[in-house]
């Protein structure tokens, strides 16, 4: 029978351990990150794979992009049960490019834990993610309502005592655009200074029936007409920047190469943005083998269902 030494268990114990930590992706400045896609370049901070709790201590401030292996990730989660039971931490700092805290992620953690927190939209939560005592959050001055009335934040504490770098000129790459009927066209534009805080911009149509917005500064035709779209910073600054537009009409027939079957009629249907929906409906006429030719054009508008 083999004797089981004392340096054996060791080995085993030590494997063990480097499987536990190989687990956890990578290390970078004492926190432990996992790759969540290597196609979208994203990771998530996680447990550093202490036995009983987390080391994590003192204060820890979460970046908003780590590299590793030649490549720069950015830090878009922090992963169930990352700064668990850690008894002697004190603070976390969190990017405002983490969007998502998964369940348990600050449990048990003592009182006098505090999160500073630099995301202006309150980030997706479960209910399991605090427990008792619940931290304080510090966020932006003006955004404490939007942590309250969010989901699993109104349990703790929330301060907006942050003072942000505010944004001191918007510029667009085209002050006048043209567009047509349910057509996408982006708006290209540029934040100063680049380290401000919070970076998102309010769009608006002068006029909803010849033109819509989006969130991104997309603009879409709505009806022939001319609009104003503006474009103001959600950081109290008030500054404003404001583009011109001019929605031609809607694009007419046209010739298409595609295969021809039985079928004379078609349609389709295509969504842009968050409202916006084009419906294309067309009768065919055979002009050729391999083409066909739009004789009508019917697009539906969304003001009127």
């Amino acid at each position: 029978m083999k004797t089981i030494t004392l340096k054996s268990v060791l080995a085993v114990l030590v494997a063990l351990f480097s499987l536990n930590a190989n687990a956890y992706g990578f290390k970078i400045d004492d926190v432990m990150y996992d790759i969540i896609s290597s196609t979208d370049l994203t990771c998530k901070v996680v447990g550093d794979g202490s036995v009983f709790g987390n080391a994590y201590s003192g204060d820890v401030i979460i970046p908003s992009t780590v590299t590793y292996g030649g490549k720069t990730y950015t830090v878009t989660t922090i992963g169930s049960k990352a700064f668990f039971w850690c008894r002697n931490l004190q603070s976390v700092t969190i990017p405002v490019t983490v969007t998502t805290i998964e369940s348990s992620a600050f449990d048990l953690i003592t009182s006098s834990f505090t999160i500073y927190n630099y995301a202006t939209t309150p980030q997706s939560i479960s209910s399991s993610t605090f427990s008792f005592p619940y931290p304080t959050i510090h966020v932006y001055k003006g955004c404490k309502n939007a942590y309250t009335n969010a989901s699993g934040w109104s349990q703790c504490q929330i301060l907006d005592d942050i003072e942000p770098t505010k944004i001191t000129s918007i510029t667009l790459e085209q002050t006048s655009a043209v567009c047509y009927p349910f057509e996408g066209t982006k708006l290209a534009y540029m934040v100063y200074p680049s380290d401000a805080s919070i970076k998102e911009l309010e769009w608006k149509s002068s006029d909803e029936t010849i033109l819509h917005v989006e969130d991104d500064g997309t603009l879409v035709g709505i009806s022939e007409g001319d609009a104003i779209a503006t474009a103001t910073a959600k950081d109290g600054s008030n500054v404003k920047v404001q583009c011109e537009v001019h929605v031609n009409a809607i694009r007419g027939g046209g010739s298409y190469k595609r295969r021809l079957s039985s079928q004379t009629t078609g349609g389709s249907s295509i969504t842009i943005g968050s409202i916006v929906q084009k419906s294309v409906y067309f009768n065919l006429q055979n002009i050729g083998t391999d083409y066909i030719y739009v004789t009508e054009l019917r697009v539906k508008n969304p003001n009127n269902n």
